[in-house]
């Protein structure tokens, strides 16, 4: 087991421990696809009153509808911007195969190598080889390959995408065979590998699946040590709430987790048919443009998919009833 060597890697990356509250920041665009640094600025400014952590492209950010370059010029764009904040970052290589995510990496490895590299790097976010027919050997070699590089490694479990889930056994063999295997997210919503009980030695987890979040957390009885969220796009400052409640308030952060559970099920119900994009990065685009603009949010232009396209206003209507019904719409926004 590696797991005073794991310790030591995350002390060494995060001091006084990584945070508990991470966000994969959606991207914003302008009409004609390309990355609005502006606005994205300003909405990570607003986001680092609660949030210290990000990934950066995860699934809300568009990632898997971006080709590697994208993926890397995104990165690149933000790169100053996540440095002058002071953040914690995890670089998403996501791909649906393992070759691509391991050029990735060793290309990324080139430029981090140099002195003016992202300090705020903290690791590389991978998943496994995509395909339902993989099996767990199959599964385990490919993540055996990313982790082989000896960068800090977090592995993403992710089922929406990948089509298959990493069995709980084989976690625990690679947090026992590698001590730069430092963080894990699962994002299914079963919570099979963190709620097996296997040991993972260490390894900092991470609930990606939406709503319980109090239930959630190892402070409650929970299985996981922090939040990876999308709604940490738009309700960052609850969410950090519900952290804090959960030791000196019980009671208060379980009525909060609730009433945050129901405004997405109900955000993610209104995109759930909309033709692009996922629903997660959707619900996000659409509630954080209610946060930037308040009650005047059809004053200005609507958020877009990759690509450009803008989203359309009737669903961003929908997503303002929804806020207003849980008392979670501020009449002025953050950026007002």
């Amino acid at each position: 087991m590696n797991e005073k060597q794991r310790i030591e890697w995350i002390h060494g990356l995060f001091e006084g421990g990584p945070p508990r509250l991470w966000c994969p920041p959606i991207m914003h665009y302008h009409p004609d696809g390309s990355i609005d640094r502006q606005r994205v600025q300003a909405h990570l400014r607003h986001l680092t009153q609660w949030v210290r952590g990000f990934l950066v492209p995860g699934s809300t950010g568009d990632a898997w509808e971006m080709s590697a370059r994208e993926q890397r010029e995104t990165v690149e764009l933000l790169l100053p911007t996540f440095a002058s904040l002071g953040v914690h970052l995890l670089i998403g290589v996501l791909a649906p195969d393992v070759d691509a995510e391991r050029r990735a990496i060793e290309e990324w490895t080139k430029s981090l190598n140099q002195p003016a590299g992202p300090g705020t790097f903290r690791g590389f976010t991978v998943c496994g080889p995509s395909g339902d027919g993989q099996s767990q050997e199959a599964i385990q070699h490919g993540l055996v390959r990313l982790l082989e590089t000896g960068h800090p490694i977090a592995i993403y479990q992710l089922p929406q995408v990948t089509r298959n889930e990493i069995a709980p056994e084989t976690i625990a063999a690679l947090a026992g065979r590698f001590s730069n295997f430092i963080l894990f997210k699962d994002s299914s919503g079963r919570d099979a590998v963190c709620g097996s009980g296997v040991d993972l030695g260490g390894v900092f987890t991470m609930r990606g699946a939406e709503g319980g979040y109090f239930e959630a957390l190892s402070d409650n009885g929970g299985p996981y040590d922090g939040l990876l969220l999308s709604t940490a796009n738009w309700m960052a400052g609850e969410l950090e709430c519900v952290i804090a409640l959960s030791a000196t308030d019980k009671d208060s952060a379980r009525d909060l987790s609730q009433r945050l559970s129901e405004a997405i099920e109900s955000a993610l119900a209104v995109v759930a048919d909309l033709p692009r994009g996922n629903m997660f990065s959707n619900s996000a685009k659409c509630m954080d443009h209610l946060m930037a603009y308040g009650t005047q949010w059809q004053t200005a232009p609507p958020p877009r998919f990759h690509g450009g396209e803008p989203l359309p206003t009737e669903v961003i209507a929908d997503c303002e009833s929804i806020l207003r019904r849980h008392d979670l719409l501020l009449r002025k926004g953050y950026l007002a």
